[in-house]
């Protein structure tokens, strides 16, 4: 379980590198977030994902509600058992 932002992370990942782009541009001035590398346990996306800084699952679930692309919002755990990260899909914006 995800008690602390040191046992997981949030990401947003995206079919297209053009909405991980504009993604990361419509977050820039909203909330602390980031280009990364899609993790490798995610494997339908475009291989880019916006990783979510120093906010907390709520107020990333609120800006989620006015994000304006589609999108797959996961939570990751930093841990690995049997060498894979457990993911949690969230939400998901079609």
């Amino acid at each position: 379980m995800c008690e602390s932002r040191i046992n997981c992370y949030y990401i947003m990942a995206f079919k297209s590198t053009k909405d991980a782009i504009a993604g990361e541009a419509y977050a820039k001035k909203r909330i602390a977030a980031a280009i990364m590398p899609l993790p490798s346990e995610i494997s339908n996306s475009c291989g880019l994902a916006l990783r979510f800084l120093h906010s907390g699952k709520e107020e990333i679930l609120a800006f989620c509600e006015t994000f304006p692309l589609p999108f797959v919002l996961y939570r990751m755990n930093t841990e690995r058992i049997n060498g894979v990260r457990e993911v949690i899909k969230l939400a998901e914006q079609k």
